[in-house]
């Protein structure tokens, strides 16, 4: 049996672990990418709940207006008609 000696192995561990080392930093990267997708994402969802907020007063103003304006001629009509 032929004996690999141990300079082999040490050397093929080290390139081991200089890929793993190499992969790790990879992913930190890319979590460093996601993190900034992140913080994008939530901005831009406060941003969009601000808005849906100012659409929903909007919203009710003009629900507002629209009733004022039936409810309104329709009590004036009323009291025209029994006085």
């Amino acid at each position: 049996m032929v004996e690999v000696p141990d300079e082999i192995n040490m050397t093929k561990m080290l390139i081991g672990i200089k890929e793993d080392i190499s992969s790790i930093k990879q992913q930190l990267s890319d979590q460093a990418d996601l993190n900034e997708k992140a913080d994008k994402a939530l901005a831009k969802s406060i941003e969009n709940e601000h808005r849906i907020d100012n659409l929903t007063h909007i919203n009710y103003a003009l629900i507002s207006l629209v009733a004022t304006g039936i409810i309104v001629p329709l009590i004036i009509y009323l009291i025209e008609k029994f006085m």
